[in-house]
This record gives C-alpha cells, sequence and structure tokens, in this order.
C-alpha cells in the first residue's frame, strides 16, 4: 500500500459524501475498514443527531479493528477556520464568526495518514452549495515536520 492507494480512497470516499451532502443537507459521521485493500466495510455510522457512542469508547473499538485492517477511513462535516491566526482555544470553532463547513475524509494505514477537506457553503435556504475548494495532505508516518492528533488518529501507532 501507498499514499496513492490511500488518495484513491480518499478521493472515492469525497465523490460519496458531496453525492450524500447534496441530496441530504448534510454528512453523516461514518468509519471505514478495509481487510485487504479493495473491499470497503462501513463498521461505525451514525447521524449527526447525537446518536453516536462516546467518544474514548468509540476510538478503543477503531483502533482494535485497525489492528486487522488494511485501512482505517473516516469521514464527517464539521466546521474549520480558513485563517489558523483567528483561532482562539477560548472559543469553540463553531461558534467562530469566520467558521466555514467542510467535508473532512481522513484514511490511516501503517504509511500514514492522506487528510481530504472539501469546504462548502450553503444558499440562502441554508441548502449546501456543491464543495468546490479541495484541500489534501499525505502525512507519513516518518514525517517529522507534521502531525495529527486527536483520539480519532493515529490507530496505527
Amino acid at each position: 500500500m501507498d499514499d496513492s492507494k490511500l488518495s484513491d480512497v480518499a478521493f472515492h470516499l469525497c465523490e460519496i459524501a458531496r453525492n450524500n451532502l447534496m441530496r441530504d443537507g448534510y454528512v453523516a459521521f461514518a468509519t471505514l475498514f478495509s481487510r485487504n485493500g479493495t473491499d470497503i466495510v462501513p463498521a461505525i455510522i451514525c447521524k449527526p443527531d447525537g446518536s453516536m457512542a462516546d467518544k474514548d469508547v468509540l476510538a478503543a473499538a477503531v483502533r482494535e479493528l485497525a489492528k486487522s485492517s488494511v485501512w482505517v477511513a473516516q469521514v464527517c462535516e464539521a466546521w474549520m477556520l480558513d485563517d489558523l491566526s483567528l483561532y482562539n482555544p477560548d472559543l469553540p470553532v463553531s461558534e467562530h464568526s469566520n467558521r466555514v463547513e467542510a467535508i473532512f475524509i481522513n484514511v490511516q494505514s501503517q504509511i500514514g495518514t492522506y487528510i481530504m477537506t472539501a469546504k462548502f457553503k450553503r444558499d440562502k435556504d441554508q441548502k449546501p452549495i456543491q464543495p468546490h475548494v479541495i484541500d489534501t495532505k499525505f502525512i507519513s508516518r516518518n514525517d517529522n515536520t507534521h502531525h495529527v492528533e486527536g483520539r480519532m488518529s493515529n490507530f496505527y501507532s
């Protein structure tokens, strides 16, 4: 497995998420696994209505399943800041006046993490406008200058 395979997975999942966003108005949180690199198995899917297990329990379950998987992917919709200089640790990003919505995809494997972000806006009726900006980044496990932190990251460390 190399980063181009992780990229292919991320682009495929992003297309599905973009279609779901346009059809449903939101992107449901999903965790997917591949045991052989091609078959995709959805393991944990939750809607943003709060019907998700405790995040620590979820992370522990994903870590356990990752042991027998080639890659683990997560798809979600979240708020982000375009300009990180505006970040205030005392103010949740969801309450920031300069926040934007985005689809986030991360695909993790033994070689590293491929991250994809597709930002979008909503029209006057709050219907999403098709995401048009996609940012991507591969972070190798051997990369000492970039890293990803958080309970839903580093499943292979």
